[in-house]
């Protein structure tokens, strides 16, 4: 079984002891946490768990204080990290992370909701970040070397909605590399396909799709007030629940 254990890092609006138990607490009843690290002073938390990241945020939000995500990694090198937010003209429907873990592996680490219970899903790596005409202008599926390949590179497989519409999936692809996928695109499309043994249309139309950004890796982001908005980090982060 492979080793999906990484560092993730949150900001949690702690204000005193109390509120370090209650986090603690909350982190405990988790499978799959293998370490934290809280600190009161700077409001963050270190988590070492094979979870995906939204697993974990809701458990801290659980305690009904407000988590932010910071970055993910480990401390010694960050070979680099990059997210996706997928959308499209209506809705935002979740997204898609990527961290790497070494040179040949790449954690994908994704929450989507807002889908038909119990549908599958196709969800691929594009070839272009262009949004210009929506999910329609990306390009074809991502593979740079078509021939050589035991897999289509940017096929991420395909995701199972639960009852509620929503997809929590967290995995190692060894084909992967983040420095090369940024300023591509994923793209979420209405239907589930084998790339192995069907055509990348098959898939249907996307429903949603985002660009691949540059994120932070583990201690990279301190930021507390966004710059762009002027908001502090928990406002930003309120705004984002109730939508």
């Amino acid at each position: 079984m492979e080793n999906l254990f990484d560092k993730m890092e949150f900001s949690v609006n702690m204000t005193d002891s109390s509120c370090v138990d209650k986090v603690s607490s909350s982190l405990d009843q988790l499978q799959g946490i293998k370490s934290f690290e809280v600190d009161l002073d700077k409001q963050s938390v270190i988590v070492t768990t094979n979870l995906p990241s939204s697993i974990v945020q809701e458990s801290l939000e659980s305690t009904g204080m407000l988590a932010v995500y910071r970055g993910q990694g480990e401390n010694s090198v960050n070979l680099g990290a990059a997210v996706a937010i997928l959308k499209n003209d209506h809705q935002t429907y979740g997204l898609v992370r990527f961290v790497q873990k070494d040179l040949n592996s790449c954690i994908i680490d994704g929450s989507i909701s807002k889908l038909s219970p119990f549908c599958k899903h196709a969800v691929h790596i594009h070839e272009l970040g262009d949004l210009s005409n929506g999910c329609e202008s990306t390009g074809d599926v991502y593979n740079p070397m078509p021939s050589t390949n035991e897999k289509v590179v940017g096929d991420l497989g395909n995701i199972s909605a639960d009852l509620k519409g929503n997809s929590i999936f967290k995995y190692i692809d060894h084909y992967i590399k983040v420095w090369d996928v940024i300023g591509r695109s994923v793209c979420l499309h209405e239907k589930d396909v084998d790339l192995k043994t069907s055509k990348h249309s098959d898939a249907g139309e996307s429903i949603a799709c985002g660009i691949i950004a540059r994120s932070a890796g583990m201690l990279e982001n301190s930021k507390k007030v966004c710059t762009c908005s002027g908001k502090t980090l928990w406002e930003e982060r309120e705004e984002t629940r109730v939508h």
